[in-house]
């Protein structure tokens, strides 16, 4: 790991609707459960997961705590922006015997009452910290700038919910 480059405070994390398969929700499970027992607050938070099907770039880069922001690209080509929430654990199996393939599993620790924006919603509110055209389209990314990331994470109230401002 070059520690040259300033640990990003922040991921975008493009994500595109996908169903794990039925064959691996068990080893699934193991790092789900695990996730569950580092939440600090299960009145007002909960574990939330997203994986990869593959080892992803940000997997080297990422410490535990840092701040994730799911960009969910639904069927229907909607695209919803997530609360930002925690990451708990990492965690990475082999897909199946025959081919070696790992599958990557982020868990992550999100406010229960989290709302979403839009990516229309989204893209106006984070145009200032961004810029007109840093957001054409959703991809994964850190945000190292400071301020940027505090800007995007302000655009929801520590609850989860969208800031009003």
């Amino acid at each position: 790991n070059d520690r040259r480059t300033v640990h990003a405070k922040l991921w975008m994390v493009n994500l595109m609707e996908a169903t794990l398969p039925e064959a691996e929700a068990e080893r699934y499970e193991v790092g789900a459960e695990a996730a569950r027992g580092m939440v600090k607050d299960n009145g007002r938070s909960q574990v939330d997961s997203f994986h990869w099907p593959h080892k992803p770039r940000m997997a080297d880069e990422l410490e535990m705590g840092d701040w994730l922001i799911q960009v969910m690209t639904w069927e229907d080509k909607s695209v919803t922006v997530h609360a930002p929430g925690q990451l708990l654990h990492i965690d990475h199996y082999k897909r199946d015997a025959a081919s070696g393939k790992q599958r990557w599993v982020f868990h992550l620790e999100v406010p229960r009452r989290g709302e979403s924006l839009t990516w229309a919603e989204f893209r106006r509110a984070a145009k200032s910290l961004f810029g007109p055209k840093a957001l054409d389209a959703p991809r994964t990314r850190p945000v190292r700038d400071l301020a940027t990331a505090d800007g995007l994470l302000s655009l929801w109230t520590p609850g989860g919910r969208v800031s009003k401002r």
